[in-house]
């Protein structure tokens, strides 16, 4: 139904028989717009069939179904007529809340009595409904709880439970003791005075029925009415539900021993000074805004929001019962929409303002998460100056140590406590202090000494050219060079840390140089890796390292730099170009540089590319290639394949040319014992080479070990024969 005008709903119900007890004729009357489906599903389900006796009273309903839209109406018996006659108004969601903002326009309704039949006019669609005159609500309180016995503990227990009913979908069963013709103006007004108590968020879901003849569960009945002897706490009905028997002065469901509700209280004064909760219940909408309705439907929430509320005519008594409560609260408020809840953030900065600081070491740790939250959403400067005067308050406690830690997960705030410590000098020096103790103790992890420094740095620009600061740093980075295995790769750590951080340069520049000296006095050429090398390259050759590069070229730690620059250039730069070492580093390095070369390229299989190993072959003297300490070094350290490769390759370079590479080739495949040429697979594959020079140097390879195995047998050859004779024999004895 989306006509935003109200629509209407008429039932009669004829009866048959003396007690208006026998089936008799039925008969509706709708607004032409009023949905079918509607009817059947939300409207027929309220028709009264109990009020059967002369003097059952008339029953008000007041109910929201699932589909958003309030209805407001009346069963009553017409004893002329033997008929009981309903009469339902239906205001449309878009409008329903002229009604719940101004509750006297739904208990002020004026329904009609009865209808003709016999017209054929159909029902109007209204754009109001039509109200009766009535007094004031308030006025009739004094008779009201008189004549019901209800006192302000009962008038809270009922509100309690109206709320809670609202949040649980229970029900609150009520039976009067009072004559039956009183019934339905009692229990309307006490309706209407429970409801104009209730929040808006209970108001849009509540709904109520002033006259039941059996207690029963209603869909979206909050509170029901019924008639006296009729709660028989044994039904099944009332389990888990809030009964309250007039008649027997008994009430269940309903435990508050104990507790104490701001809310109620409020609601209980508001109501002795006739005065109206809607200011109250405005501030607790917007402050409730995005949070979920069961939310929104807790006491908790309404006892605290009411402390919260009281606040601004400075009233502390409920937050000083419930500070930690009040604060959370107010987080969870601004958790939600809270660009749109200004006056829940000046109500928390006054707070703080007030407080000055936390000392309640019972509760510090979560209110003070409590205000680091609301600082990170909100930005609240209040935050800011609390949190430094905490800190100070415990500075020599071990909570203080907590709440650092706690502030490390909040950047800006961390951020901008330490900036209002340094701003104030001398006074939370010693804080400072202390905290740096912890933040870079020696007996951090390696991680977290880092984690700390780093957010250190980023929270204040202090530290980036503090002496003391940057001694300590360097200090820590230093010890754990010197301690590590592999220093380079420590330092690497280091230096990826801090640009992966974005430190501020300049702190890396007052670190590093230091860092990287100390590794050059721990280079030992022995034990120097191929991944020490490219991390060289990284720390001392990239763009962003050489500022400072004239500070390692001195003593001996400037002969280790030169030693591992021209190992970087052979392992990691293109030397296609490069025809011997000392190109790369000074001649009194050399046999160290090609020592270290060949280490590496032993331990990492990198014999390729040759252009790179032939340049640790080379002599002191000059260019002039070791061909039989290189052919000597494959044939120990690398494969039949590789050695096969450099052949390939080494012949074409030098075999046409150079006389020592024919030698020491010659050498190799003749008498090395691990010559390729023992292989017949690798024979063939060098019998394959097309060039007709290495073919003949291969006959001759061929010839010389022929001639070997001559010389051999004639030296040797009785004993070799007898030694045949002798296993032969063996063999036929066996």
């Amino acid at each position: 139904m989306s006509n935003s005008l109200i629509q209407q709903y008429m039932y009669k119900k004829v009866k048959k028989g003396l007690l208006l007890e026998g089936e008799g004729s039925d008969a509706a009357f709708g607004t032409p717009n009023l949905d079918e489906q509607f009817i059947q599903t939300n409207l027929q389900p309220l028709l009264s069939d109990e009020l059967k006796k002369e003097d059952d009273p008339p029953s008000f309903h007041l109910l929201q179904p699932e589909t958003g839209e309030l209805v407001i109406g009346q069963a009553q018996l017409l004893l002329s007529e033997r008929s009981v006659f309903t009469h339902q108004y239906i205001i449309p969601t878009e409008r329903k809340e002229e009604w719940l903002r101004s509750p006297e326009k739904i208990f002020q309704t004026q329904f009609v009595s009865n209808y003709d039949e016999g017209r054929e006019i159909a029902l109007e669609e209204l754009s109001d409904i039509p109200r009766e005159k009535a007094e004031n609500i308030f006025r009739k309180k004094q008779e009201l709880f008189y004549s019901l016995k209800i006192d302000e503990s009962i008038f809270k227990k009922l509100l309690y439970a109206c709320l809670a009913a609202a949040e649980s979908a229970k029900t609150v069963y009520i039976s009067l003791d009072i004559p039956l013709t009183e019934q339905n103006r009692h229990a309307v007004a006490l309706l209407e005075l429970l409801y104009i108590h209730l929040p808006y968020a209970a108001r849009e879901v509540f709904g109520a029925v002033s006259f039941q003849k059996a207690a029963a569960k209603q869909k979206n009945v909050h509170l029901m009415f019924v008639e006296q002897g009729s709660i028989r706490l044994r039904n099944h009905v009332f389990e888990n539900q809030f009964v309250f028997d007039f008649t027997t002065k008994r009430i269940s469901g309903v435990d508050m021993e104990g507790q104490k509700h701001e809310y109620l209280d409020f609601a209980y004064d508001a109501l002795q000074t006739a005065s109206k909760m809607d200011d109250f219940f405005l501030f607790a909408e917007r402050a409730l805004k995005g949070l979920k309705l069961n939310d929104q439907l807790n006491i908790s929430y309404y006892d605290r929001l009411c402390a919260i509320y009281l606040l601004d005519v400075m009233d502390y008594d409920g937050y000083e019962r419930d500070k930690l409560g009040i604060l959370q609260l107010l987080l969870a408020l601004l958790q939600k929409n809270h660009k749109e809840k200004s006056e829940i953030i000046e109500i928390a900065g006054k707070i703080l303002q007030r407080e000055k600081l936390q000392k309640d070491g019972m509760i510090t740790k979560e209110y003070m998460k409590a205000v680091f939250d609301i600082h990170q959403i909100t930005g609240l400067v209040e935050a800011v100056e609390f949190t430094v005067r905490t800190l100070a308050y415990y500075h020599e406690e071990p909570l203080c140590k907590e709440l650092w830690s706690m502030l490390d997960k909040y950047p800006r705030l961390y951020k901008h406590v330490l900036t209002f410590m340094d701003d104030i000098k001398g006074s939370y020096q010693e804080v400072i202090s202390l905290h740096l103790d912890d933040k870079l103790s020696q007996r951090q992890s390696l991680e977290a000494y880092l984690s700390n420094m780093a957010n250190l740095l980023h929270a204040h620009v202090f530290f980036i050219d503090d002496k003391e600061f940057v001694k300590r740093v360097k200090k820590r980075l230093l010890i754990e060079v010197k301690i590590s295995s592999r220093p380079f790769a420590i330092a690497e750590k280091f230096f990826d840390f801090l640009w992966q951080n974005s430190i501020h340069p300049a702190f890396v520049r007052a670190v590093m140089p230091d860092i990287k000296l100390e590794l050059l006095k721990l280079a030992q050429l022995e034990r120097l890796q191929l991944e020490d090398v490219r991390i060289f390259g990284e720390l001392f050759l990239s763009a962003h390292a050489m500022e400072d590069s004239a500070l390692y070229k001195k003593g001996v730690e400037g002969e280790i730099f030169g030693l591992l620059h021209a190992l970087h250039a052979a392992f990691f730069e293109k030397i296609d170009h490069v025809e011997s070492l000392t190109e790369l580093v000074d001649s009194y390095l050399l046999e160290d540089t090609k020592q270290a070369g060949k280490n590496m390229i032993k331990e990492g299989g990198l014999f390729q590319p040759f252009e790179r190993l032939v340049l640790f072959f080379q002599s002191s003297e000059g260019r002039r290639i070791e061909h039989d300490k290189l052919f000597a070094f494959l044939a120990i350290y690398s494969s039949e394949t590789q050695m096969l490769e450099y052949i390939m390759w080494s012949y074409k370079k030098y075999g046409m040319q150079d006389g020592n590479y024919v030698r020491a080739l010659k050498g190799y495949l003749v008498g090395d014992r691990n010559s390729i040429w023992k292989n017949k697979d690798y024979q063939r594959k060098l019998k394959a080479i097309r060039s007709q020079s290495f073919k003949k140097l291969l006959k001759e390879v061929k010839r010389k070990r022929s001639g070997k195995f001559s010389l051999l047998f004639g030296k040797y050859g009785f004993f070799f024969v007898l030694l045949v004779l002798l296993a032969a024999g063996g063999f036929l004895f066996i």
